[in-house]
C-alpha cells in the first residue's frame, strides 16, 4: 500500500496564508484526482491585474472597450491604433502617451512634435501656432532690453542689439561711435554698420515697416528700395505681421467674409470656415411643425398657409361631408352610422350583431350576417346541420325529417312492416 502526502492551500480575506494539511492517499488514482484539483484550485487563487488596454464606458457605450474599439492589445498589454486613432507622442519625457488607448482621433502631424494632442486638438507649445503646431512664432520670446527674436531652422532664439553683448545683453559695448550707432547699428573701427535696411550715419533712418523690433517687414518679407515690404506667401499687412487667407479662398471674396490675421470673419448670411457655406435664417414659427423648412421658407401641406403654416382651411369634399360628420382641414370626422371618405356609406346593422364575431360577420352596407362555418340563421344565433338534412329542415343543429324519412340526415324512407302469418311479415315503404 502506498502513502501519499498533499499540502492545501487555504486563502483568506485579510492575508493570504498557507495551512498545510496533511493528506492521506491509500492509492495512485485518488491521489493523482487531487492533484489535479489542488493545481486548479491554486492557480484559481491568483490575482490578476487588469488590462491598460480597457477603456472605460464613454457616452453611448454599454461597457468597457478594448483600446475604445479604435485598436488592438498587444501581448505587452499596450494598444496598436487603427490608422487616424490615438497618440503616442508626448513632450514631457516620461510622461504618458496623450491618447495611448486611441480613444480620439489622431491630430494633425502630431501637432509636428511640437504640442500635445488632447481629444483631437492641437495644444502648441510657446512659440507655435497653427492646426498642426507647425508655424512658428516667435512674438515676444525675449524678455531682455536689449534682446530682439530671430528664426531659424523653424526656432526662435534671442540676439542682442546694436552696442549690447553677454548672456541676456545686459553688457554694453563701448565704442568710439556717436551715440553708440544708436539701437540698430554697431560701430566698427570707428563707424556705424547698420543692421537690417536702417540706415544713416548714426542708423537712425528706419528700414520698411515691421512689427518685430530691429527686423525689417518682421521678418515675413523683402524691404524694397522704396521702403516698402514684398511678403512671404501667407502673409500680408504692411509690415507683413498679418496672416492672410489665401488658403481660404480669401474668405470667397470680400461679399462673403473679410480676412482677420489668417482667420475669416464671415458676413451676416454666410458660414463655414471660409465662408462659402449660405446660411439660411430660420422659418417662421418652425413651419407649425406641419410644413418643411427650406431655405427661409416654408413650404405648407394642403389645408394650411401663411408664412408659417398656421393657419388652415377645410378641404372636405363636399365640405360638410353630406350632412353626416364635420371637415378637419382635410379629413372628415364622421357622425355615429356613417363611414367613407365624404361621410357618405351609412353603417347598416345586421340582426342580433351576428351573434358576435365567433358566429359570423356582419355586412355594413347590406346589413345582412356572413355566418361562419356550424351557424346558420339570420342572425348566426343557430346552429347548423354541417351534413345537410336531406328530405328534411335544420332546427338548431338537429333535422326535422318530413313525413315518410328519417335518419340523421332524413336520407331513409321509412318502411312499413305487417304479419301475414305466424312466419311471414309484409314490409313496404309509406307513400309519401
Amino acid at each position: 500500500m502506498n502513502c501519499y502526502i498533499l499540502f492545501q492551500k487555504q486563502s483568506s480575506h485579510q492575508s493570504n496564508t498557507v495551512t498545510n494539511v496533511i493528506l492521506f492517499f491509500i492509492d495512485f488514482s485518488s491521489f493523482y484526482i487531487f492533484l489535479k484539483i489542488f493545481i486548479f484550485e491554486f492557480l484559481s487563487a491568483k490575482k490578476t491585474t487588469p488590462s491598460k488596454c480597457i477603456t472605460h464606458s464613454k457616452a453611448g457605450v454599454a461597457r468597457p472597450q478594448i483600446c475604445a474599439g479604435h485598436g488592438t492589445c498587444s501581448k505587452a498589454d499596450t494598444c496598436t491604433c487603427e490608422t487616424g486613432w490615438g497618440s503616442a507622442w508626448t513632450n514631457e519625457a516620461g510622461a504618458a502617451a496623450d491618447d495611448a488607448n486611441c480613444e480620439y482621433k489622431s491630430c494633425p502631424d502630431e501637432c509636428s512634435r511640437q504640442g500635445r494632442c488632447i481629444q483631437s486638438v492641437c495644444y502648441c507649445e510657446p512659440g507655435f501656432t497653427g492646426l498642426n503646431c507647425k508655424q512658428v512664432v516667435c512674438g515676444e520670446i525675449c524678455s531682455g532690453a536689449h534682446q530682439y527674436p530671430v528664426q531659424s531652422n523653424g526656432k526662435c532664439s534671442c540676439e542682442c542689439t546694436a552696442g549690447w553683448k553677454g548672456d541676456g545683453c545686459n553688457t554694453k559695448i563701448i565704442s568710439k561711435c556717436p551715440d553708440d550707432c544708436g539701437e540698430f547699428g554697431s560701430c566698427d573701427k570707428d563707424k556705424c554698420i547698420c543692421m537690417s535696411n536702417w540706415s544713416g550715419e548714426f542708423c537712425e533712418i528706419p528700414p520698411c515697416p515691421t512689427e518685430v523690433k530691429g527686423i525689417s517687414c518682421s521678418g515675413k518679407g523683402l524691404c524694397l528700395e522704396s521702403q516698402e515690404c514684398e511678403c512671404q506667401k501667407g502673409y500680408t499687412g504692411n509690415a507683413c505681421e498679418l496672416l492672410n487667407c489665401e488658403s481660404l479662398n480669401n474668405c470667397n471674396g470680400a461679399t462673403h467674409g473679410l480676412c482677420n490675421n489668417g482667420t475669416c470673419a464671415c458676413l451676416t448670411g454666410w458660414g463655414s470656415q471660409d465662408c462659402s457655406q449660405k446660411i439660411y435664417p430660420d422659418c417662421p414659427m418652425s413651419c407649425s411643425n406641419v410644413g418643411e423648412c427650406n431655405q427661409g421658407k416654408c413650404f405648407c401641406p394642403p389645408g394650411y398657409y401663411g408664412n408659417g403654416c398656421q393657419k388652415t382651411y377645410n378641404m372636405c369634399t363636399p365640405e360638410n361631408c353630406n350632412d353626416h360628420g364635420s371637415c378637419n382641414i382635410t379629413v372628415c370626422n364622421c357622425n355615429h352610422g356613417w363611414k367613407g371618405d365624404s361621410c357618405e356609406i351609412e353603417i347598416k346593422k345586421c340582426p342580433n350583431a351576428c351573434s358576435g364575431e365567433l358566429h359570423g360577420t356582419c355586412d355594413t352596407v347590406t346589413g345582412e350576417c356572413s355566418c361562419k362555418d356550424g351557424f346558420t340563421g339570420l342572425g348566426c344565433a343557430d346552429k347548423a346541420c354541417m351534413n345537410g338534412c336531406g328530405h328534411g329542415s335544420c332546427n338548431n343543429g338537429t333535422c326535422a325529417c318530413d313525413p315518410s324519412w328519417e335518419g340523421p340526415k332524413c336520407s331513409i324512407r321509412t318502411l312499413k312492416c305487417f304479419q301475414v302469418e305466424k312466419s311471414i311479415s309484409l314490409c313496404h315503404y309509406t307513400s309519401l
